[in-house]
Formats: C-alpha cells, structure tokens, sequence
C-alpha cells in the first residue's frame, strides 16, 4: 500500500502539516481550562487569539487573549481565523503555529468553519474538532456571555471529531483527551517527524 512513490510523497505531505487542535463550545464550559491543561501537561502550543474586547479582570494579556486596539488588525488575508462577538473583533494569523508540535486553539462555531475553509484552500493544516459540552454552566459565567451564547451558531455534534463531555471533573475530561484525543494527535505528529522530507 504505502510502496508506490505517490504514497510515499502523500504521507511527506502530510508530515508537513501544523496540527490545530479546536476546542469549541459555550460560555463556561471549560475550554479555556482544558486548554490550558493541555499546554502544562502535554506540551501544546496555545494560540492566543487577539482581541479588541476589554480585559475581564481575571485575565491575563497574553494568556487568554492578546488585547489590542482596532487600528492593530492585520488585513484579513493574513488572518487564519476571525470573529465577530459581542460586537469584538478576535482573530489569529499564520505564524502563531507551530510545525513539530500540536496547537490547542478555543474557537467558536462560525469561526471554526471559516478557518477550515481558508486552510483547506491553503493546505499544510489538519483540524482536530473537538466539542466542550458541559451539562452545568459555570457560574462565574456573566449573563452577558450567555446572552451572547444563544446568538451563536450551533453546529450538530456530529461534526465534530470527538466531543467531551466536562459535566463531571476536570481530571475525567483529561483522562478521556489522553486516551482518546492524543494518540490522534500523536500519529499525525509522529507522521511529522518520520517522514520529513525537502
């Protein structure tokens, strides 16, 4: 199967590819923790997106998002995903991903779509969808950003890749990304570092 040149080629193509990680689902519902998680404890590239909302009290520039002013947005071209919530611009551009290790992006629902057109015409990126679904809302969730929430658009489970249900713990939700998630990630990656190929 894999002894033709075209296979061969196929599988150096893919080995050049940046694996984006998309955690996607509403308010509170932990992708912003799990996240992060996956940063500390198995190494991910988060990509902070920028932003011109304010800074909630509780955030950290850098971190959860890079807060800019409007007269800061590059054009849209060079933009790999945008966003327009609650009146705010967010977005990211090409160099915030890394190659040899996978990227763990929070991104919404239209947002996503968009940024999975734009690379597929692009190339030399492959999207892991993941849905946060959680049962609870976190409290600490404001009623703005619920507000917002149910002017989202929603998008059927089955689109994504996997869904992971946060309704439990943390801990359950880390288990079931390690078990289930990373060894995805892992192969793809592992195609990255055994066939490289100039």
């Amino acid at each position: 199967m894999f002894g033709t040149y075209e296979n061969f080629q196929y599988l150096c193509d893919m080995g050049k590819k940046k694996v984006i990680v998309a955690l996607v689902g509403q308010s509170g519902s932990g992708k912003t923790t799990l996240g992060l998680l996956l940063c500390k404890e198995l190494g991910y590239n988060w990509i902070s997106s920028y932003t011109t909302r304010p800074r909630r009290k509780n955030e950290t520039h850098g971190l959860e998002h890079k807060f800019v002013n409007e007269s800061e947005m590059p054009p849209k071209e060079d933009m790999v995903a945008y966003a327009l919530f609650g009146g705010y611009h967010y977005w990211t551009t090409f160099d915030q991903f890394e190659y040899d290790i996978p990227n763990v992006y929070v991104i919404d629902e239209n947002a996503l779509v968009e940024m999975e057109k734009k690379l597929m015409d692009k190339g030399g990126y492959t999207v892991i969808r993941v849905y946060i679904k959680r049962d609870v809302v976190n409290e600490d969730v404001d009623e703005e950003r619920r507000l917002r929430d149910e002017q989202r658009t929603k998008l059927p489970e089955c689109y994504y890749d996997y869904v992971v249900d946060n309704s439990k713990s943390l801990d359950e939700s880390m288990e079931y990304i390690k078990r289930e998630i990373h060894p995805h990630v892992d192969f793809l990656l592992g195609l990255t570092k055994s066939y490289q190929c100039s």
